[in-house]
């Protein structure tokens, strides 16, 4: 897969609130410590009802469907910024390359996600996923 449709299925997960798409972007051993995390933290909570919880119901309010984005490569790791000029917001998140040059996986980083939006011209909001 190459990172332009990594870049495109995030924001598809997030505006069709699709936990599967979001979790097809998780490589296994990072979606293996997140089961073990929420198996141990809360019991059996499942993966996609927590990705659905945790980060898609908060981020559709501020992503859109018109959006452009810009990335560059840093190292072992893409990031990416996207621009919503419809409600004024923009996110940054991280995918991380995975395996060889051959045949890379890339993995989203949950962890590296930064939203801003900006209410009035005088006005700026920070919000960070966690």
């Amino acid at each position: 897969m190459k990172i332009e449709q990594c870049i495109e299925d995030f924001i598809k997960s997030i505006i069709k609130k699709d936990p599967e798409l979001f979790c097809s972007l998780l490589c296994p051993k990072d979606l293996s410590l997140l089961r073990k995390k929420l198996y141990i933290k809360t019991g059996h909570l499942g993966v996609n009802r927590y990705i659905k919880d945790k980060y898609l119901k908060k981020l559709t309010r501020l992503v859109t469907t018109f959006y452009k984005y810009e990335y560059f490569k840093d190292g072992d790791k893409y990031i990416v910024k996207y621009s919503f000029a419809q409600n004024n917001s923009y996110l940054k998140t991280e995918f991380k390359i995975v395996g060889d040059q051959t045949a890379p996986l890339f993995n989203l980083n949950i962890n590296k996600m930064q939203v801003k939006y900006f209410n009035h011209p005088s006005t700026v909001g920070d919000v960070h996923v966690t």
